[in-house]
């Protein structure tokens, strides 16, 4: 509308891009796990010795993202009502205020305002988070450490922050573990 404009005003002699055409956006498919498959990545995750592997059993019974997954913490959790406040999303971002131009990891907002939810959990996967957190409790105590409410639910070996990428290589090896072919972290929100 604005070269339209300026062509009429004399600003300009021909509106260059009056004839250019957008590519056709193709709207890629999302892949679905199949109940089988479901079965299969399930338990081959319950069964890994990974503590970080309960995560996709999260992301499979409550669609979340990777990076609300990773920014749960215990103070996340309403025991009382069996549910997960989602409010926060953790990513590695480029470092701009760095000098030599690093990436660093931020925990911000989810990645839209309807994100922001709250998601009830089935009795079953409640009682495995509640498995999860006594496990993890026990393996920090062993270390010297004490759980607390900030404590990260999913979390490194050393119960820090779990790296996105890191989390991804897990979730990668497990999936090619389970037998199942062309799948990935986001096919589990998919399947939900």
């Amino acid at each position: 509308l604005a070269l339209k404009s300026a062509v009429d005003n004399n600003v300009i002699l021909k509106n260059t891009i009056e004839n250019v055409r957008l590519p056709k956006f193709e709207h890629k498919e999302e892949r679905v796990l199949s109940i089988d498959e479901q079965d299969k990545l399930l338990a081959q995750a319950r069964a890994d010795s990974n503590s970080a592997a309960f995560g996709i059993v999260l992301m499979l019974f409550t669609g979340l993202r990777r990076g609300e997954l990773l920014a749960l913490q215990w103070s996340d959790i309403d025991f009382k009502n069996k549910s997960i406040y989602i409010s926060k999303s953790m990513n590695r971002l480029p470092d701009y205020e760095s000098s030599d131009r690093k990436s660093k990891i931020v925990i911000g907002t989810t990645k839209t305002g309807t994100s922001r939810r709250t998601v009830p959990l089935l009795n079953g996967i409640f009682d495995e988070l509640l498995l999860h957190k006594e496990k993890q409790k026990n393996a920090m105590a062993e270390k010297g450490l004490l759980q607390k409410n900030d404590t990260y639910i999913i979390t490194n070996r050393n119960f820090n922050i779990f790296e996105p990428k890191g989390f991804e290589k897990v979730v990668k090896r497990i999936i090619k573990e389970s037998g199942i072919a062309s799948a990935n972290i986001h096919s589990f929100r998919h399947s939900f």
